[in-house]
């Protein structure tokens, strides 16, 4: 069979993270909150400060971004069943020391896996289908954002510092 279940596991693995960004702009958050915002004197880099600041605020609050939490853990909940979560701590921890290739099934076997039982399940396509396509519905907002508010926002900000 030309399947190739360790990276198939550690795929699974992968996409059940979590992991977004919170932007943090602590200087600006000071600025507000003390009342001296008007220091920056270029209006339109304290509007775009604002918009994107606001904007990722949006964001965390969109249903999709709060709905991605519950996709997120009904698909780790259902890899549970047929993966152990030592497997994959070990799975993520070897992708992050680049040792991946030296992960064998056996290894993989010895931590619980039951690949014949999540391919048979009906429910696992169903898990991986929603979270892969939240992710992707996140990934590309998270773009848009990132090219029509971070960007120009940083360009500006190069611009007031030259």
């Amino acid at each position: 069979m030309d399947f190739d279940t360790v990276r198939f596991v550690t795929e699974a693995i992968r996409i059940g993270v979590r992991i977004h960004h919170h932007p943090s702009l602590p200087t600006y958050e000071e600025l507000v909150s003390s009342g001296k915002l008007n220091m920056i004197r270029n209006e339109v880099l304290k509007s775009q400060l604002t918009i994107y600041v606001n904007r990722f605020q949006k964001y965390f609050e969109w249903g999709i971004y709060l709905d991605s939490r519950d996709y997120s853990q009904d698909f780790n909940k259902h890899l549970r069943q047929y993966f152990s979560p030592l497997m994959m701590r070990f799975l993520i921890d070897s992708h992050r020391e680049n040792t991946e290739e030296q992960v064998s099934i056996s290894q993989l076997k010895e931590m619980c896996l039951d690949m014949a039982g999540y391919l048979s399940d009906p429910k696992s396509l169903y898990h991986l289908s929603n979270v892969a396509e939240i992710h992707s519905i996140l990934a590309q907002a998270y773009e848009g954002n990132l090219q029509n508010i971070l960007v120009p926002l940083i360009d500006l900000v190069h611009k007031e510092l030259n």
